[in-house]
C-alpha cells in the first residue's frame, strides 16, 4: 500500500474480475475499463487509467479515458522494481502535480512519449532511452523519494533504458520497459 506501483488499480481491477467471472457471459476485459476506472476513483481519488489499463490487460498499454491501446515491447526487454522503505500515497504523489505548466514542457513531452512509442513498435532501444526523459511528472515528484536521483544515475550508469517514478508515468502509459 502507498508505493505508487498500483494498488489501488490492482484491487478495483482484481474485484471487477472476479464478478466478471462469475457472469454467465463475461464480458471483454475492455468492456470493464470505465467501471474499473470508477474504483480507481473512490481507492485513490482520481479516474485515471494509467494503472487501470494495464491491470486489466497486462503489459505496456496506452489508457486514454474511453479505450485502452496495448502497446508491444520486446520480450527482451525487462523492468525491474526498486522498493525503498517508504509509502508516497497515490493521492499525495498526484496533488503535488497540481499547478501551472510551460507550454513548452508540454511539447517536449509529448515527443518524449513519440519516441518510447515509436521505440516501442520498431523494437528499437535507443529511441525508447531518448524519450524516456520526464520533464512534467518526475521532476515534481522527484523530492518526494529521498536519493532518487543517485538511484536514477546508477540504473542510467548500468545500461537502463529509463529509469523513473512508479506512479510518474505522466503519458498515461503505465509501466515503461
Amino acid at each position: 500500500l502507498g508505493s505508487g506501483m498500483g494498488g489501488s488499480a490492482a484491487s478495483a481491477v482484481a474485484a471487477l474480475v472476479a464478478a466478471n467471472a462469475l457472469l454467465e457471459t463475461p464480458l471483454p476485459r475492455e468492456a470493464l475499463y470505465g467501471v474499473a476506472l470508477d474504483g480507481e476513483s473512490v481507492a485513490s481519488g482520481s479516474r485515471c487509467g494509467d494503472n487501470v489499463g494495464p491491470q486489466l490487460l497486462g503489459g505496456l498499454v496506452l489508457a486514454t479515458h474511453e479505450r485502452l491501446l496495448r502497446i508491444p515491447v520486446p520480450g527482451a526487454w525487462h523492468c525491474a522494481l526498486v522498493h525503498p522503505h517508504l509509502a508516497v500515497e497515490t493521492r499525495k504523489a498526484r496533488g503535488v502535480l497540481a499547478g501551472h505548466y510551460a507550454l513548452g514542457e508540454f511539447v517536449t513531452q509529448s515527443a518524449n512519449l513519440a519516441l518510447v512509442l515509436a521505440g516501442c513498435f520498431r523494437g528499437d532501444a535507443a529511441l525508447v532511452r531518448e524519450g524516456l526523459k520526464d520533464v512534467l511528472v518526475e521532476p515534481r515528484r522527484a523530492p518526494l523519494v529521498r536519493d532518487f536521483a543517485h538511484v536514477k544515475q546508477a540504473a542510467l550508469d548500468h545500461r537502463a533504458l529509463g529509469s523513473s517514478i512508479s506512479e510518474a508515468p505522466s503519458h498515461g502509459t503505465t509501466r515503461r520497459p
